[in-house]
């Protein structure tokens, strides 16, 4: 049941990022983890959460669709304390990438949380 469960929920996390867990970490090293916080640990020393668009013409069209003011894309990079001279689109596409990665990974935390405490 465990193992389903997070399966679906993997699966909905690639769907929309296209970055899938069981890519980064074994299932049986999941199944025996109980805690979210151990799993996102896991999986960022793993670099899951490391998202990296290469090539401009594939970072400006990711940027184009997701943040074409680059306004959400510019301030993670000002997070970073990336100067002006050292941002380009790749950075600042897989600055977002990244980000969004992220973000979809904890809307899932109560869910995965629930999964893996409770189910064998």
């Amino acid at each position: 049941m465990k193992k389903q469960k997070l399966k679906i929920i993997f699966k909905e996390i690639e769907l929309r990022t296209d970055q899938y867990v069981y890519d980064y970490i074994e299932e049986d090293e999941v199944l025996q983890i109980d805690d979210f916080d151990i799993l996102y640990n896991k999986l960022e020393d793993k670099g899951f959460f490391n998202v990296d668009i290469i090539y401009y013409h594939r970072a400006i069209d990711y940027l184009k669709e997701k943040d074409p003011s680059l306004q959400n894309s510019m301030e993670i990079a000002k997070e970073f304390d990336y100067q002006l001279e050292s941002i380009n689109s790749e950075l600042l596409a897989s600055l977002l990438a990244t980000r969004e990665l992220v973000d979809t990974f904890y809307e899932f935390e109560e869910e995965i949380n629930n999964i893996l405490e409770n189910y064998e």
